[in-house]
């Protein structure tokens, strides 16, 4: 199944609030409703993000968990995440979740994960 260009274009919006180097949206879903949206944020960060990091130059808080911080657990199980990075010229890039997220991702019950390339192409990680 093709991921809805609609969760796409909505996570380009919200990386566009996002004031790091690397510009990251994302727009979490389930049954077709979006339940919440993050970015990253390199100069804030979140206890849980502070558990899942193991790399300090990934410190700060990543789009990915951002969208999931205040959302119920039972929303969170099986719930799609749509992630892209854009560039200066907003253009799409490479925004697979680091091994971090993916862990998390999973550990909370995300089952999908949509992500734009370095190709403007959408690649997917399917969790469970």
């Amino acid at each position: 199944m093709e991921p809805s260009l609609r969760y796409i274009k909505l996570a380009i919006k919200v990386a566009k609030n996002s004031t790091s180097k690397f510009r990251l949206g994302a727009v979490l879903t389930k049954k077709k409703q979006v339940i919440s949206i993050g970015y990253n944020a390199m100069r804030k960060t979140h206890p849980i993000q502070q558990q899942i990091c193991n790399n300090d130059f990934l410190r700060g808080i990543h789009a990915e968990v951002h969208a999931c911080v205040g959302v119920e657990e039972n929303d969170l199980n099986k719930a799609v995440l749509y992630v892209v990075r854009i560039k200066k010229d907003d253009k799409l890039c490479m925004s697979k979740p680091c091994n971090d997220c993916q862990r998390f991702l999973y550990n909370v019950g995300v089952s999908k994960v949509h992500y734009t390339t370095d190709f403007e192409t959408i690649n997917t990680i399917a969790f469970k």
